[in-house]
């Protein structure tokens, strides 16, 4: 099992701050890949979880939290974009998650999806609350202002740190 660390970014251009965690795929992840990423033929190898703080608590439901939460998943998906076009560019198979449905944004998957919360719950050992029909992260420092992203890789978790930590750090400037 992998020690765990997190590389935490602040990027400068738009004071977003959030956490990457490069992991082993829980064993959910790695007993149903086939069903979620059917086109892949190769078993995932790393679990890249994001944890983007947001300016406000999300443990409310009006416009305001949504706003937020848009922001924070629009975010996440640029941030997913560029971690994958680094990690193909070096052949390696990667998807993203969408933080709302748990599919796969390019694999198609009917049958089964991620809970991003359940994930990160599971990998981080990081307590939720539940708040309605959903669940909140409660993150040690940021409490509710947390916003759980996921992103699956063939790579190793050794070998794109580096690759990921680079890419966003040059970004962030």
């Amino acid at each position: 099992m992998s020690t765990l660390r997190s590389i935490v970014i602040n990027q400068e251009k738009t004071d977003d701050i959030y956490e990457i965690y490069l992991l082993e795929p829980t064993r959910y992840i790695l007993n149903n890949y086939s069903q979620l990423f059917a086109s892949w033929g190769k078993s995932p190898h790393s679990l890249i979880i994001v944890l983007l703080y947001s300016t406000i608590p999300l443990n409310n439901n009006c416009a305001r939290v949504r706003r937020e939460k848009n922001r924070l998943k629009e975010n996440f998906l640029r941030l997913g974009k560029t971690i994958q076009l680094t990690l193909q560019k070096k052949q390696y198979l990667i998807e993203i998650i969408d933080p709302q449905d748990g599919k796969p944004l390019n694999s198609t998957s009917d049958q089964i999806f991620l809970d991003s919360v359940a994930v990160v719950h599971k990998s981080l050992m990081m307590h939720y609350i539940s708040f309605g029909k959903c669940k909140l992260l409660h993150h040690p420092f940021q409490k509710t202002s947390i916003y759980p992203g996921l992103m699956i890789t063939n790579a190793k978790t050794e070998r794109i740190r580096d690759l990921i930590t680079a890419k966003i750090v040059s970004d962030s400037k």
